[in-house]
C-alpha cells in the first residue's frame, strides 16, 4: 500500500479514527462559550486505477462526537461521503504528485441537552431545573479539490502530505424550544492539511487538521471551528 498507483491498482481501506473538534456555541444568555468535543469514527474507502495516470476513489465515514460544557451535553454525528477523480501528474520510483477533485455530501445531526429554570420549584428540585433538548440537522454539499505528494522513504515505507480545499453550501434545520426552523447556509470553505504514513504491512497512519471560518446566517454568527483527525487504516 503506497500513495502511488497504476492501471492494475485496486485498494480497499478500512479506517478507525479519533476526532477532536473545537469551536464556540451559545449556551444560554451568558454568551458564546469555547467548547471541545471528541469522538471516534469508522470509514471505508476504495480506489481503482483506470490507467497509469488516472484513478477514481470513493470514501464513506461515520463520526459520532460528544462532550459537555456549562451543563449542556453535546452529541453530534457526521456522515461524510465523497468521490474523486485522480490524476497522477508525475511519477518516479521514489516520488509522485497526484491532483484530485470531486463532489461530496455530509449530513451532521447535533443534539444539545441542557438544564433551564423552567420547572416548578420543589423540595427535591429547589432551583426548578428542567431538561431541554435542542436538535439540529445540517445538510452540506459541495466539492473538494487538492493535491498529494507521495515520497518513498525506504523500500517498505512512504509518506504522502496533502492539501485539500472543500467549498460547501448547505441547509440547517432546527427543533428547539422556540419551534422548528430551516435556513439556507451560505458558501463556506474548509481547509484540510495533513499527511499519511504508509507501511508495507498494510497499515497506514494519517493526521489531518481541518478548519473553517465563521459564517453569518440571518444576522446570527456561526463560529469558526477546528478539527484534528487521527486515523489508523488497514489497506488490502
Amino acid at each position: 500500500p503506497t500513495p502511488f498507483f497504476d492501471a492494475s491498482s485496486a485498494q480497499t481501506t478500512f479506517g478507525l479514527s479519533y476526532a477532536g473538534v473545537s469551536s464556540k456555541q451559545q449556551f444560554g444568555a451568558a454568551g458564546a462559550e469555547n467548547y471541545k468535543i471528541m469522538g471516534f469514527g469508522i470509514g471505508v474507502g476504495y480506489r481503482k486505477g483506470i490507467t497509469d495516470e488516472l484513478a477514481w476513489d470513493l470514501r464513506f465515514d461515520l463520526f459520532p462526537t460528544f462532550g459537555t460544557v456549562k451543563g449542556t451535553s453535546i452529541l453530534a454525528v457526521s456522515d461524510p461521503l465523497s468521490t474523486n477523480a485522480e490524476y497522477q501528474a508525475y511519477k518516479t520510483d521514489k516520488f509522485n504528485v497526484i491532483v484530485f477533485g470531486g463532489p461530496n455530501l455530509n449530513i451532521v445531526t447535533t443534539r444539545l441537552r441542557s438544564s433551564a429554570n423552567t420547572a416548578p420549584a420543589t423540595a427535591t428540585n429547589p432551583d426548578g431545573l428542567a431538561k431541554q433538548t435542542s436538535e439540529y440537522t445540517n445538510f452540506f454539499y459541495g466539492a473538494q479539490a487538492g493535491a498529494q505528494a507521495g515520497i518513498a522513504l525506504s523500500e517498505t515505507t512512504s509518506i504522502a502530505p496533502f492539501l485539500m480545499l472543500t467549498p460547501q453550501w448547505g441547509k440547517i434545520s432546527s427543533n428547539t424550544a422556540a419551534g422548528q426552523q430551516s435556513k439556507s447556509l451560505p458558501q463556506s470553505m474548509m481547509t484540510s492539511l495533513g499527511a499519511q504514513f504508509f507501511l508495507s504491512t498494510g497499515f497506514s497512519v494519517s493526521v489531518v487538521s481541518q478548519s473553517a471560518p465563521a459564517i453569518t446566517v440571518d444576522g446570527v454568527q456561526y463560529e469558526s471551528f477546528k478539527n484534528m483527525l487521527i486515523s489508523l487504516n488497514f489497506i488490502f
